[in-house]
C-alpha cells in the first residue's frame, strides 16, 4: 500500500519488512540509526503516530537519532479505507516531540526534494504524504528547505497558510 516494492526490488539488502509491528519498526530504526545507518520507516500515518509514537519519542527523538518516518495515507485521503486508516492527529502529535522535524510536501516535486533533504538532515524527521496524487505546481528546479514558507501569491488583505494537500485548495 505504501509503494515500497520498487525500493525492495532495487535494494533487497536494504529493505526490512516487520509486518504490522510498527512499534518494532521504530525500535529497529533506532538501533540502525545508533549504528550509523539512516533508516526510513514507511507506514500509514495513523500507525506511524498512534502506534509508534512512544518508541519514536523515547528511542529516536530524545537521543536525537537520525531516523526518518514516512507517514503515508495522511489526512482524510484514504477515504476508501475507512476511518481506522484516516489520520489528522499525526501532525499535532509529531510537532510536540523534541528534536523532531515535521514536513508535508504539496506535490511531486516538493516530495522528491523533501525526501532528499530529510536524508541529508541530521536528526529525526517525519514526512507526511497523502494517498492520492496531488496536482503539480512547483517546478523541478524549485528549492525546498525545512522551516521556510513559500509565497505562492501576494495579497493585500488576507494571509492563508497551508501545507501538503491543502496548498492547492488555499
Amino acid at each position: 500500500s505504501c509503494k515500497t516494492d520498487a525500493f525492495k526490488k532495487a535494494f533487497p539488502n536494504q529493505h526490512v519488512n516487520v509486518g504490522i509491528a510498527e512499534q518494532s519498526a521504530a525500535g529497529v530504526a533506532a538501533g540502525l540509526a545508533a549504528s550509523g545507518i539512516t533508516p526510513f520507516v514507511v507506514t500509514y500515518a495513523v500507525f506511524a503516530s498512534m502506534r509508534m509514537i512512544e518508541m519514536i519519542r523515547q528511542e529516536a527523538c530524545y537521543p536525537n537519532l537520525n531516523v526518518k518516518i514516512i507517514g503515508s495515507h495522511g489526512g482524510l485521503t484514504p477515504d476508501a479505507d475507512g476511518a481506522s486508516h484516516q489520520c489528522v492527529e499525526d501532525l499535532g502529535i509529531y510537532c510536540t516531540i523534541p528534536n523532531m522535524t515535521v514536513c508535508m510536501p504539496a506535490d511531486y516535486q516538493s516530495a522528491r526534494k523533501l525526501v532528499r533533504a530529510a536524508a541529508e538532515k541530521k536528526g529525526p524527521v517525519y514526512l507526511r504524504f497523502t494517498r492520492n496524487p496531488m496536482p503539480e505546481f512547483y517546478s523541478a528546479d524549485e528549492p525546498f528547505d525545512f522551516g521556510k514558507a513559500k509565497l505562492l501569491r501576494p495579497g493585500r488583505d488576507a494571509v492563508i497558510f497551508a501545507i501538503g494537500d491543502t496548498v492547492r485548495l488555499a
